[in-house]
């Protein structure tokens, strides 16, 4: 995930002229809190049980958001520059912790908890760079639900993080204009589609041709 990410910020930080080697690092160590509790983040469970299940959705984001004051302390102990830091802090904003919001919801019926269990504390991103491995966190995250790589379902993935952070205010500090947000998009299209491109599923080779080999 983070190399992705990585990748991601890296491009796009060159699309608008903003530090891609900051933004390629930053990025890299963005949700290094998560070594703190792997086991209860999706990347990590594969074929592993989720614990997440047997617990009430409020203690689930707690344990969720922990993963940037865990981060923060853990780049603070092995003293990474700051820049590193910020964006540690930053990279989810104030944005909900929307899964588990929707569960609580579920679980109550339909009617929606107070919001404020279940977003992040925060800052908001407060520079390009910062406000790019956001938007790349997100826009990597949606996209391994696609199972086939199509230029649409992509451009869709794109347009709706970048458009949900927009709506939710997480960009009003990051001093990005609406042409450097395009760029920004366009070139996350770029990156996945060559990245997560699809590929030839070759015939498996005829048995004479797997006897000479």
């Amino acid at each position: 995930h983070s190399l992705v990410v990585a990748q991601l910020a890296e491009n796009a930080a060159n699309a608008i002229g903003a530090n891609p080697l900051v933004a390629r690092v930053c990025a890299l160590f963005h949700d290094v809190g998560k070594t703190v509790n792997p086991q209860y983040f999706g990347e990590n469970q594969r074929d592993r049980a989720d614990p997440h299940v047997h617990l009430p959705p409020a203690e689930s984001a707690r344990i969720i958001r922990q993963h940037v004051a865990d981060g923060v302390e853990l780049a603070g102990k092995h003293q990474l520059p700051q820049a590193v830091l910020d964006v540690i802090r930053q990279h989810h904003g104030t944005t909900l912790v929307r899964f588990f919001y929707q569960r609580a919801t579920a679980a109550a019926g339909g009617t929606p908890p107070d919001e404020q269990p279940f977003r992040y504390e925060g800052p908001r991103p407060r520079s390009k760079e910062s406000a790019i491995i956001s938007l790349a966190d997100g826009v990597e995250a949606a996209s391994r639900s696609l199972r086939q790589v199509q230029v649409e379902d992509v451009h869709g993935i794109v347009q709706r993080i970048v458009g949900e952070r927009l709506a939710d205010g997480q960009l009003d500090e990051a001093q990005l204009t609406l042409d450097e947000i395009s760029r920004i998009k366009n070139s996350f299209q770029f990156t996945l589609l060559n990245m997560l491109h699809s590929r030839v599923a070759y015939p498996p080779a005829a048995p004479a041709l797997q006897a000479k080999a």
